[in-house]
């Protein structure tokens, strides 16, 4: 079942295989410098950028010429399974990321002013079938993604496939929410000890 927007209807997931028939703005992952990548658009645009964290430090993002920090909250030095997401300029938390997906597990949930909620659900376990949906509250897909060439070897990083609907949020939250998106679905990959 299809929404109006060309990608799949409340509740529904996409499979592997028709991932590429849904409509949307279509973007791959490039690196571009050390633990740096970015999502581009088939135009070329770059849509967002990001620096990969060490251990609990935060995640860097830029969306335009807006930074932002995806950081841990810790209790006791301890980092909790919850992380901000804030505009560094201003100090605005953009949104909540609760939860983790990793090692076939998807718990994951962003928690947006309003307390209005994104999941990311998860069909298929293995990388040459899993794709990713972020949905609203409504059921409704906002971004799609998964690993495009899932055969080849290197990270899989630089195979992501990552697909935003026409009515998904304005820049910079699809943004912020596709970059999210991904990372949940690399995590979900992701096994002890490395590896997928």
């Amino acid at each position: 079942m299809r929404a109006a927007n060309g990608f799949p209807g409340a509740g529904a997931l996409v499979s592997w295989s028709s991932f590429p028939g849904h409509g949307g703005t279509r973007f791959h992952s490039e690196r571009c410098g050390l633990n740096s990548w970015r999502l581009v658009a088939e135009d070329g645009d770059v849509w967002v950028t990001q620096r990969l964290p060490s251990f609990y430090g935060p995640s860097k993002l830029r969306v335009g010429s807006k930074d932002y920090e995806l950081r841990w909250i810790t209790r006791r030095a301890r980092p909790l399974q919850e992380r901000h997401l804030v505009e560094v300029r201003s100090g605005r938390v953009v949104f909540r990321l609760v939860g983790n997906h990793f090692n076939r597990s998807a718990s994951a949930r962003v928690l947006l002013p309003g307390d209005e909620c994104i999941e990311f659900p998860v069909q298929g376990s293995k990388r040459a079938d899993a794709t990713l949906q972020a949905t609203d509250g409504a059921g409704r897909v906002l971004v799609s993604c998964r690993i495009d060439a899932p055969r080849f070897g290197g990270t899989f990083r630089k195979h992501l496939d990552v697909v935003v609907a026409p009515d998904a949020p304005e820049t910079p939250t699809s943004a912020l929410i596709a970059s999210v998106a991904a990372d949940l679905l690399l995590g979900f990959l992701s096994r002890p000890g490395g590896g997928a």
